[in-house]
This record gives C-alpha cells, sequence and structure tokens, in this order.
C-alpha cells in the first residue's frame, strides 16, 4: 500500500464507508468516525481543533464525489481539494454553511486520508 506523495494512483474500485452519506462523527481532535470506520490520529499533533477535523471530514466527503476516480494521485487529490478551498472557500465543502468548520492545511488533510483503511491505493 503506497502514502501519499508517492505518485501512487488510486484504485478506481476504491469505496469510502457509506456512499451516499457518510455519518461524520468527530469525537474529540484526535478520533474521527467515517460511516463504520474509526481514524486514530492521535499521532497527528497538528489538528488542534475539532471544527478543523469536521472540515477534514467534510472534505474526504467532498474528494469522494469530485476526485475519487482511479486516475488521480493522493497528492493531485489533496491538491485539487486545496486549489479549490482557495477559490470557494469552506463553503464548497458542505452542502449548507456551517459555522464550525475551520480551514487545515494540505498535510492535515493527507494525514487523514492515509489513515482511512477503507481507501485503497495501488
Amino acid at each position: 500500500m503506497g502514502r501519499w506523495g508517492d505518485g501512487e494512483d488510486l484504485e478506481s474500485d476504491a469505496q469510502l464507508p457509506e456512499i451516499r452519506s457518510p455519518k461524520l462523527k468527530v469525537r474529540n481532535v484526535d478520533e474521527l468516525v467515517f460511516g463504520s470506520e474509526e481514524v486514530d490520529l492521535s499521532a497527528v499533533e497538528q489538528i488542534v481543533d475539532v471544527g478543523q477535523l469536521r472540515a477534514i471530514g467534510s472534505a474526504i466527503t467532498y474528494i469522494q464525489q469530485h476526485y475519487l476516480n482511479g486516475r488521480r494521485t493522493v497528492a493531485e487529490i489533496v491538491d485539487s481539494v486545496m486549489a479549490d478551498l482557495a477559490a470557494s472557500k469552506l463553503d464548497i465543502l458542505t452542502e449548507y454553511p456551517q459555522g464550525d468548520l475551520m480551514m487545515f492545511r494540505s498535510f492535515e488533510l493527507a494525514a487523514v486520508v492515509n489513515r482511512l483503511r477503507s481507501l485503497e491505493i495501488r
């Protein structure tokens, strides 16, 4: 399994849990529940606020809807999401504007994506 930045391609059949409306739950700054998958982020010390983690969880759903096609690397996907955020701000991540989201950095998004066991990389 490759890691972010290795130029690895995402497999075309990669699925995130519960495609339609993944339930996103943030317990604290070091644990995200995405669908039925618990993601331990205790080693990602750069995430310091629950709002960052909520935004990252929403960004993962956004990635699934817009960029997960099997032809892009994780680095390309993260760069595309960050470009979208620079142009349109956090409102693009959710159907309705939410006041509890905080901006995150690209490496924080990549760190969470790397810890999703359900995302397979060739």
